[in-house]
């Protein structure tokens, strides 16, 4: 049986960077692909990356939060019920945003006219009875919403506050915090149901600085690592955007290669 220093499990930037590493530093290595292709879940990426709540942000006076980064507003939990208590929720749009944005789920491309299964009302109280919610409550929060824009600041929840919100806005009006503050005032009005979910399959063992995989204790497991996707995010629950998880998984690919190589 041939014998190796280093195995590789996966063919992801984080694996190829891990094997490269070693063998850099001597070590024989093995890598092992399940799939058919190698190369795993790394992609081209746009190359955004948004880190919430960082210091050179305070610095320059731009306010964020952890609650923020996080959408804390759909994380709270009924505790009762074992429910979010804000979930479901709906995003309310209106026929001035279609007519200047066009309707599309995804980003890219040119939008068009809602489908038909997206219910609307041609105001605000039919748009709650065809949703099935409390019209007064419907037509308070986008009469609250509308004075928000007119006054140009949401203290409610600080929508355009960050640097992310004003770059992801209006593209005709980037980095300005009117980018996301548009009134809803023209029927008809459009809705479609908004739930939580997962953006990314990053979620795995912790690992300490040099990749090596943490028992439940906190101590490092002799010859175990682990980078990229099956490894804890050093980000927490966030995710910076696309191209996000390829940085770290080079980095504690490349600690995890060189610390192998060593032992």
């Amino acid at each position: 049986m041939e014998r190796f220093d280093v195995v590789v499990l996966g063919t992801g930037a984080a694996g190829l960077t891990a094997a490269i590493a070693a063998h850099e530093s001597g070590a024989s290595v093995a890598v092992f692909e399940k799939a058919d292709l190698v190369g795993g879940t790394t992609a081209w990426s746009g190359g955004q990356v948004w880190i919430p709540n960082n210091p050179h942000m305070a610095e320059v006076g731009v306010a964020d939060s952890r609650d923020n980064a996080f959408g804390a507003t759909f994380h709270v939990e009924d505790v009762s019920r074992f429910e979010y208590a804000n979930l479901p929720c709906w995003l309310v749009f209106d026929q001035t945003y279609v007519d200047t944005y066009g309707f599309r789920v995804t980003a890219g491309g040119v939008g068009g006219e809602p489908p038909s299964w997206v219910p609307r009302g041609e105001n605000a109280a039919e748009l709650a009875d065809v949703l099935g919610i409390d019209a007064d409550a419907l037509e308070a929060t986008i009469e609250r919403w509308n004075e928000l824009c007119l006054a140009g600041h949401d203290p409610d929840f600080g929508r355009g506050n960050s640097a992310f919100d004003c770059w992801w806005g209006d593209p005709h009006r980037k980095g300005r915090r009117d980018a996301t503050l548009g009134p809803l005032t023209r029927g008809p009005f459009y809705a479609y149901q908004i739930h939580s979910g997962t953006l990314g399959t990053k979620g795995g063992p912790r690992v300490d600085p040099s990749a090596r995989v943490l028992d439940l204790s906190g101590s490092p497991i002799p010859g175990l690592y682990a980078a990229g996707n099956v490894m804890g995010s050093p980000f927490g629950m966030t995710y910076g955007g696309p191209g996000g998880t390829l940085g770290p998984a080079m980095v504690f690919g490349y600690l995890a290669g060189q610390h192998a190589a060593g032992r």
